[in-house]
């Protein structure tokens, strides 16, 4: 507790807060009228049932659990021996198991790349191959040769050899909407 504008700080006696507590409780429970005369009948009561009973005051005995609790050292440092051989024998079973969920979630990540890989390049082939049955047919309707292009089907040439150009993405990559719109024509 300190007091205001003073470098002073002050003390409260052991057992102090736990006799408090026990009265606040004693007032909250009877709701008295008369808080003052009930803390002066309760404090007496309190010394009476000391004196004829001779049990230890409750405030002291409150006080020395605080103190044994804030300063024992068991409580002070969380000591814990790991050094038994089950506790080994645990440690070794949990690192293993987090180790096999490492390597499956690896090779399910290997998996879904070699299969989006395998996806794009038959959509890539079949993408290609439509092209190529619509420029033979563009071929065949206007009547040329088969050592003749025209403009229009050097255009698809070229798009097509910038599709085999292009590479896989490891992150499952799909189509995008130009190519999907060429697939359309």
């Amino acid at each position: 507790m300190a007091v205001p504008f003073s470098n002073t700080t002050l003390r409260v006696p052991h057992g102090f807060p736990n006799l408090l507590e026990g009265f606040a409780r004693e007032v909250l429970r009877h709701q008295p009228k008369d808080i003052y005369g009930f803390g002066a009948k309760y404090f007496e009561e309190l010394l009476l049932k000391r004196e004829e009973t001779g049990a230890k005051d409750l405030a002291q005995i409150g006080a020395k659990l605080d103190d044994w609790y804030y300063n024992s050292k068991g409580y002070c440092t969380g000591t814990c021996s790991i050094n038994s051989a089950e506790h080994q024998e645990a440690a070794v079973r949990i690192q293993a198991e987090y180790r096999r969920h490492l390597a499956t979630q690896e090779t399910e990540h290997i998996r879904k790349t070699n299969a989006a890989t395998r996806i794009q390049s038959n959509f890539r082939g079949y993408k290609d191959r439509k092209l190529v049955k619509n420029m033979k047919e563009n071929q065949r309707n206007r009547g040329q040769s088969d050592g003749q292009l025209d403009k229009e089907d050097e255009v698809n040439l070229e798009e097509v050899k910038f599709i085999d150009q292009t590479t896989v993405s490891s992150e499952y990559s799909i189509p995008l909407d130009n190519q999907v719109s060429d697939e359309k024509n």
